[in-house]
């Protein structure tokens, strides 16, 4: 038996660089690994691969094993030192490959993967047995030890326009030769960009994320949203990640504003839920001037709570009778109007909204009465 000593490597980085341009958060595994194999059943020429690529679907994995020379093999998986998996047998003169999803593993989720064992058998008939009978031997085992990033203290990010890059490994292949083993690494980068909010509309998309490295990304979880000028009655603010399968330079997905809501005039507020002009997105209050900080809490692969947030500042009100994108002032009276006038329009106000978001000419504004009497 050949016995190769483990070899740690990729320890965890976690940093958040405020004093460069591009902050990062790497979250790479630490993987130690060992190989042990039966000597006389290999060759210098025996190259076998062991593949484990993650989903960035739903955070699943898969074990490819490929370039078996032996003519009849079982492959054995253990995860966790409790879930065991013993393969079909291949038979082939020619290396071919086996696949072996998660849902054969019990459906574990990678990020809950502390140990995996992955065994390689043969078959061998004893010819020197009268009744020649089969042997499965062994002649390989491949030890690996995750270890996930630890909790830090430091989880919280204030971007600008350069983003947040995110690191992580979207698969891990490991080369077996007769003396040595060797571990190559696809890193996994993504990049998380703030958008601009706008008055006078619903926002919806609060966050781009750009794929910058083209392997599989890592799996996001929004939990909820922060730091808008709302009134929710306590309710927690959902916001979601929505993937797309084509986008402009690299996109590949966003982070939005997963509720509906709407402005109250009367109380110069904007509301989430059901009311007047409520659409998905949120609406900053029309008299609002200052900064807001959106931050969104989320998970990414195998790290927890994760803040990141970014300052959009409103510099100008969308509605103010001095200073808004919009000088608009209105004011009710108590007489009545005056009926010397040739013509009068009355409009009732559920149609101010088209006075405030159109330009209208004054037989708009005529067109707007003549409902506002139908209403009456």
């Amino acid at each position: 038996m050949l016995n190769i000593p483990i070899i740690e490597k990729l320890p965890i980085q976690i940093e958040n660089r405020d004093n460069q341009n591009d902050k990062k958060l790497s979250i790479l595994e630490k993987i130690e690994y060992r190989q042990i194999i039966k000597k006389n059943y290999w060759k210098d020429i025996d190259n076998i691969s062991i593949s484990i690529n993650k989903s960035s679907i739903n955070g699943s994995f898969s074990i490819t094993v490929r370039n078996i020379r032996q003519a009849e093999r079982k492959i054995f998986l253990s995860i966790n030192n409790k879930i065991n998996y013993q393969s079909e047998v291949m038979s082939s003169k020619i290396p071919n490959q086996i696949t072996i999803n998660s849902d054969k593993l019990g459906n574990t989720l990678f990020k809950d993967i502390t140990s995996i064992a992955i065994g390689i058998s043969i078959k061998q008939i004893d010819w020197f047995d009268i009744f020649n009978q089969v042997k499965w031997i062994k002649i390989s085992e491949l030890n690996i030890k995750i270890s996930e990033p630890s909790e830090q203290k430091n989880k919280i990010f204030f971007i600008d326009d350069n983003g947040l890059v995110v690191e992580t490994y979207s698969s891990l292949n490991f080369i077996q030769k007769l003396n040595s083993v060797q571990l190559e690494t696809q890193k996994s980068q993504i990049k998380i960009l703030p958008k601009i909010m706008d008055i006078g509309k619903h926002n919806v998309e609060f966050f781009d994320v750009m794929n910058l490295s083209k392997n599989s990304s890592p799996l996001i979880n929004v939990k909820e949203i922060f730091g808008l000028d709302i009134f929710a009655n306590n309710k927690k603010l959902n916001a979601t990640y929505q993937k797309i399968n084509y986008g402009d330079k690299n996109k590949i997905g966003s982070i939005v504003f997963d509720e509906n809501s709407f402005y109250n005039p009367k109380t110069s507020q904007t509301n989430i839920g059901i009311g007047p002009n409520s659409k998905k997105g949120y609406m900053i209050p029309y008299k609002f001037k200052g900064e807001l900080t959106p931050t969104i809490k989320l998970d990414i692969h195998s790290m927890k709570d994760i803040f990141i947030g970014f300052f959009n500042p409103i510099k100008q009100a969308y509605f103010d009778k001095y200073s808004g994108l919009i000088n608009l002032y209105l004011s009710e009276s108590t007489e009545n109007f005056d009926e010397n006038y040739q013509s009068q329009t009355k409009i009732l106000n559920k149609y101010f909204k088209n006075i405030i978001s159109e330009d209208l000419t004054l037989e708009d504004l005529i067109k707007l009465g003549k409902l506002s009497e139908q209403d009456e």
